[in-house]
């Protein structure tokens, strides 16, 4: 199988596994986004689908485990971690937040984020002796 082909059949499966399952109070409220963020990683890496797509874990049983110990709330970014970790041990998720106050910076992909360097001599004349 090449790799797009077990991306897709990745998907797939967690879609067809998705359709199947009648989610608890907490699995009905995160599951589309669990399977979202899901089906992302799975485009993002192959070897991540794969594992997926070799595993006998459901994705019944991943709800189970994000929701493991939940009482009031979870947020996305640790579902997204235990999902991970659900089908692959020791991957993880991070984000990467950005603003768009309308300016059309995020649109612009010429723009580069501001860096300031700042040396050693730098330092020592900003502190206070």
């Amino acid at each position: 199988m090449s790799g797009a082909q077990i991306i897709a059949a990745a998907i797939e499966r967690l879609q067809k596994e998705d359709r199947a399952v009648n989610y608890d109070r907490h699995g009905r409220i995160m599951h589309s986004d669990v399977l979202n963020a899901l089906c992302c990683f799975c485009e993002q890496n192959a070897e991540f689908a794969q594992a997926i797509c070799q595993s006998d874990k459901t994705l019944e049983d991943c709800m189970k485990a994000v929701a493991k110990g939940v009482t009031t709330g979870i947020s996305d970014l640790e579902a997204y971690k235990r999902a991970v970790q659900f089908y692959f041990a020791g991957a993880t998720v991070t984000f990467k937040m950005l603003i768009d106050v309308g300016d059309g910076v995020l649109n612009d992909v010429s723009a580069k984020p501001q860096q300031i360097e700042v040396g050693m001599d730098s330092l020592m004349d900003l502190m206070d002796w």
